[in-house]
């Protein structure tokens, strides 16, 4: 049986997009493999992104590499997070997965700081992985067109389900907690960065919100790098909550709201697709791609996202069906199709 390090690159600790799928990964994996993922909890600790960046990087190209050539079970390791060691061991295959390429497609979304890390993480990837990953066909495009590598040297496996054998809390605590009375509320999860287009989603509904009695919206996710603000005792924002009594939230909400500008996949468009939640999404390229037609899709602005709204609260048929739709679409992500994939990438690793 293989052997397999998956080196989490630190995102195990934000427990966000890339911090899921590598949990996914390993969840995936562990039935068929023996897998490794350890953490780093020191360098975790450090505070400061931009030194835990650097110290990460440096940790990767010496002490990881020299445990790795010691370690002679190991024949596969991942770099979910990209990041790759710029020096190769030839007795271990590197399988690296680029999740976006914001830096090139949307700089003005992140920091330049944050922009370099990207270019720096991707360029790793791609001279220095034995295999390269992406999570969409449309990353696979935009990977090919701004590094100029062939759609045919990149591979696609899918995300899955972010809370997947995820026991939920009963109770249902966090509605009293969130002061969710009526189980009336539209639902965003995610973190707070200009990407996620979190404004927008509040606009709309204060737009509309005079119209609903009772009606919330409620905004998980930790601070970003975009400026949040609403005075509206109708928009909770809960900042980070646990899995299971996420999936409360899920399981409740009336709509799923996703108006991102860029992503790389949108696992939340799956998730509530799966817990049976209408999803109301920006009309890009990979949310066409991931959620199919299960979904309604809207110009980013505040008139039309406010009027896609008001479909899915007054009409009753359309929401039935999105769900419908919706359930028959997040099959395409199943468990069991994933690991299928994962399994054919690493036979042809052999």
């Amino acid at each position: 049986m293989k052997k397999i390090l998956i080196e989490d690159g630190l995102s195990l600790k934000l427990e966000r997009g890339i911090g899921q799928y590598t949990n996914n990964l390993y969840k995936l994996l562990k039935d068929d493999y023996i897998v490794e993922m350890p953490r780093k909890t020191i360098l975790e600790r450090i505070n400061n992104s931009v030194i835990r960046r650097l110290l990460y990087i440096l940790w990767l190209n010496t002490i990881f590499l020299l445990k790795l050539s010691f370690n002679k079970n190991i024949s596969i390791c991942f770099f979910p997070a990209v990041v790759t060691p710029i020096i190769k061991l030839k007795k271990v295959k590197y399988i690296s997965v680029i999740h976006d390429v914001r830096s090139k497609e949307h700089p003005e979304l992140s920091t330049k700081i944050q922009n370099l890390h990207i270019d720096f993480a991707n360029w790793s990837a791609l001279n220095f992985a034995d295999k390269v990953l992406t999570v969409s066909n449309t990353m696979k495009k935009d990977i090919s067109k701004y590094y100029n590598v062939k759609e045919s040297n990149i591979g696609v496996i899918y995300n899955t389900f972010s809370l997947n054998n995820i026991d939920y809390d009963k109770t249902e605590n966090i509605l009293k907690k969130t002061n969710i009375q009526t189980k009336k509320y539209l639902l965003f999860v995610g973190g707070l960065d200009k990407n996620k287009n979190i404004n927008l989603v509040i606009s709309a509904f204060e737009k509309i919100s005079n119209n609903y009695e009772n009606l919330k919206l409620i905004i998980v996710g930790r601070v970003g790098n975009d400026k949040i603000s609403s005075n509206n005792p109708n928009i909770i924002m809960t900042g980070f909550i646990s899995s299971k009594n996420l999936k409360v939230l899920y399981r409740n909400a009336l709509a799923y709201l996703f108006p991102s500008l860029y992503e790389g996949f949108g696992i939340p468009i799956i998730d509530a697709q799966a817990f049976g939640v209408p999803v109301i999404c920006s009309d890009i390229p990979v949310f066409r791609e991931v959620a199919g037609d299960g979904a309604l899709f809207c110009e980013l602005n505040t008139k039309s996202f406010a009027k896609e709204l008001e479909k899915i609260l007054e009409d009753d048929e359309l929401r039935n069906s999105l769900i419908l739709k919706g359930n028959e679409n997040q099959k395409r992500f199943s468990v069991e199709n994933i690991k299928e994939q994962l399994k054919s990438c690493l036979e042809q690793m052999s």
